[in-house]
């Protein structure tokens, strides 16, 4: 930033020295051979005489260098701009990932993308057109400086137009203002639009609901593209009123300059120059200021949710603490998660550490917030996580999850080579790699062509239902756990595959801890335990163990 706002005065100064030398040519040329005395001054301490020559290569020389640092400004300027955006994606994105599961479970993902994408763009657009005000303010200051050592009057005639002009402006500004905060919610409505059409395409051709939801995207756009065209329409207006009174100011320049000034021609001259480069400045301050005005809206609601997310985040230990891992058991006592005021669900349950544990119960007893908390996910309110006989504090729960393999309905696997997506954030060796699938008996990448480097396609489409566990498996095997949490994870196998995949899990007893939440039958015949959540009143959830 400082070297940008360096360059912008470097700039500046060149543009005076400019102007400067403009005048002594012009009163050269008619006829005075005589050289003021600033330009005797600065020659003779450069050891040269002022000349024509000498003169019209000062020009030269001062013109390029302004070229020169008008081009590295500009590369400095968008330097800038990308690294604040990427800053702040990277800050934005980064409190996400380290708030409180909690909070996420709730986060509004339309905002968040758009945030993310959009908003984050229209944030560096904010700080390019602030840089751009800037750019013109100094620029205009220095116009000024010449005007009031050649004509003090005609810049107080220039002040007083241009006050005019901005105060006659304002509501434009207001205008810009509105139209960016209708812009932020469009983006949204379109993400939104976006988001649900495409995680939901196969029921919207089950249903035959394609037009319907063409339409809904043709009318969100609709209204994004009017948002933008009047702000544009208002801006073209603005451009195209300071064309008009640069117009006038010329005239009245002109006008004045030779009825009430008696100025000389050369000194108007270079009035009439001075005018003609500063009107398209002023423009372009009060063009960019709108612009900024319209994206300020943006970057408010990034920050608003930005300190929200930042009051979100998980407590982190202030040193590292030893966690021991249980030997014994892995318990929930009295643990609750308050979801509204009249809701609140307790936990009382035991797993045994080394067993094949099922979780069963009705929709919406509260299976998966007790593997949340099992998974160190969630901060019970009251109670707590225990470890044997050790409650694990609020500032241990992270290096907890460290432990843990939660595997969910939905499969996360991403687009890339079977090999990247077993060993997933970590440094395996294909031999590691190799051992990991053999053990989850999958069996089908030995007839890959590719073997490891076989792509898999986005979510790993190219492959099967039960190829697509057995590489979730193999991926938490990798990582050792000492609990394997799998939420209704076999919900898209048929009754073959599924029982080899429960016969796979129950191989890798005792090395660790499995917990199985499902609404089947099938899990509890390789069971060492199940467990059934009943609720007892209609805020509390109590469990019911059976010895399979």
């Amino acid at each position: 930033m400082l070297l940008a706002l360096l360059l912008l005065l470097l700039s500046a100064f060149t543009e005076g020295i400019g102007l400067a030398l403009i005048l002594p040519l012009i009163q050269w040329f008619n006829g005075e051979r005589a050289w003021p005395e600033f330009i005797a001054t600065v020659f003779r301490h450069l050891g040269l005489s002022p000349s024509l020559g000498s003169v019209l290569t000062g020009l030269f020389i001062a013109l390029v260098l302004r070229s020169s640092l008008n081009y590295w400004r500009e590369v400095v300027l968008l330097r800038i701009r990308l690294q604040t955006t990427d800053l702040l994606r990277n800050q934005l994105f980064s409190a996400v990932l380290q708030s409180s599961w909690q909070r996420l479970s709730q986060l509004h993902h339309a905002r968040i993308s758009e945030q993310l994408t959009g908003g984050i763009l229209r944030v560096g657009q904010a700080n390019f057109f602030l840089l751009r005000c800037m750019t013109s303010g100094i620029m205009l200051l220095f116009y000024l400086v010449v005007t009031l050592h050649v004509a003090p009057l005609s810049l107080v005639v220039c002040l007083l137009v241009g006050v005019a002009v901005f105060i006659g402006l304002r509501r434009f500004q207001r205008d810009a203002a509105r139209a960016g905060s209708e812009l932020t919610d469009l983006h949204r409505q379109l993400q939104e639009r976006i988001l649900f059409n495409l995680q939901g395409l196969k029921s919207i051709k089950a249903f035959a609901q394609e037009r319907t939801q063409m339409q809904s995207m043709v009318n969100t756009q609709a209204a994004l593209a009017e948002n933008q065209l009047q702000f544009q329409q208002q801006t073209g207006l603005v451009q195209w009123l300071f064309s008009v009174v640069s117009a006038a100011l010329l005239c009245l320049v002109v006008f004045v300059g030779l009825t009430f000034l008696q100025l000389q021609v050369e000194t108007l001259l270079l009035l009439v120059l001075v005018v003609a480069r500063a009107m398209p400045l002023l423009a372009d301050f009060q063009t960019n200021l709108q612009r900024l005005t319209n994206t300020v809206p943006a970057f408010a609601d990034i920050s608003e949710h930005y300190q929200w997310l930042c009051t979100q985040r998980e407590l982190q230990p202030v040193a590292q603490e030893p966690l021991q891992l249980p030997k014994q058991q892995i318990a929930l006592r009295h643990a609750q998660v308050h979801y509204n005021p009249v809701l609140t669900l307790t936990f009382d349950l035991s797993l045994p550490v080394g067993q094949f544990i099922v979780l069963k119960g009705a929709s919406g007893v509260g299976k998966t917030t007790a593997a949340d908390l099992f998974a160190g996910l969630l901060q019970p309110a009251a109670g707590a996580l225990y470890l044997d006989d050790h409650a694990v504090p609020p500032t241990q729960l992270a290096q907890w999850r460290s432990h843990v393999v939660y595997l969910t309905q939905e499969p996360f696997l991403f687009a890339g080579t079977l090999r990247d997506n077993v060993r997933w954030g970590m440094s395996l060796d294909d031999s590691s790699i190799t051992q990991a699938l053999a053990d989850v008996g999958a069996d089908f990448v030995s007839q890959l062509a590719d073997g490891l480097d076989s792509q898999i396609g986005e979510r790993g489409l190219l492959l099967s239902g039960g190829q697509r566990q057995r590489v979730l498996l193999a991926r938490a095997l990798c990582r050792r756990p000492s609990l394997l949490i799998l939420d209704e994870a076999s919900n898209a196998l048929d009754e073959a595959t599924e029982r080899q995949w429960l016969q796979t899990l129950v191989g890798l007893r005792p090395q660790l801890t499995i917990l199985v939440i499902t609404h089947q039958g099938i899990a509890e015949q390789f069971a060492d335990l199940v467990i059934e959540l009943t609720k007892e009143s209609s805020n509390v959830s109590a469990c019911t163990s059976v010895r399979a």
